[in-house]
């Protein structure tokens, strides 16, 4: 069973299947036609009580191959890191992926800024907003992106391979 710390799921242990999956999208007229893929892994992992958990990481980047020993870090369904104890790599998948860090949360806070701004200073108010909203943004990725950071060296300074160096 993973375990749940401040409501973060942490879930650890060896992956028996990764799965990359590419979806192409396009659009555009016939001057001008834009190209993007989106990336995607599903991974099970078996944890040491034998339990399999199926999880899906929406990026493009994800350091860990079937046989590798993982800790995900997974919030609210959102895979937030990863630390691959076989190769000692991490990812903090806040930092890559600017979207995946804001939540229903911040919504009805930007919500609540603007209204706030319009009750105070009326339609004078909307450079006021746009620097309120510029600094919630910001604050609120550098905040869940450390928080993040803190969890994963933590979690690495308390397992064993980091302290007893490089054995299996």
């Amino acid at each position: 069973m993973p375990k749940m710390s401040d409501a973060l799921t942490i879930l650890s242990g060896r992956l028996v299947s990764v799965r990359r999956y590419a979806s192409v999208h396009g659009g555009g007229t016939r001057s001008r036609l834009s190209v993007w893929t989106k990336e995607r892994y599903e991974v099970w992992v078996r944890q040491d009580n034998g339990a399999e958990a199926q999880i899906t990481i929406r990026s493009k980047l994800f350091p860990a191959r079937t046989g590798h020993h993982v800790t995900l870090f997974i919030d609210t369904g959102e895979v937030l890191g990863l630390i691959n104890w076989t190769t000692r790599k991490r990812v903090n998948y806040l930092r890559t992926d600017v979207i995946g860090a804001f939540r229903r949360v911040d919504l009805v806070a930007v919500t609540l800024l603007a209204t706030a701004t319009a009750m105070l200073w009326g339609q004078d108010g909307l450079p006021e907003l746009a620097i309120l909203v510029m600094l919630y943004v910001q604050t609120v990725l550098f905040i869940r992106a450390r928080r993040t950071d803190a969890r994963m060296n933590e979690l690495m300074e308390q397992h064993p391979r980091t302290r007893a160096g490089c054995g299996r």
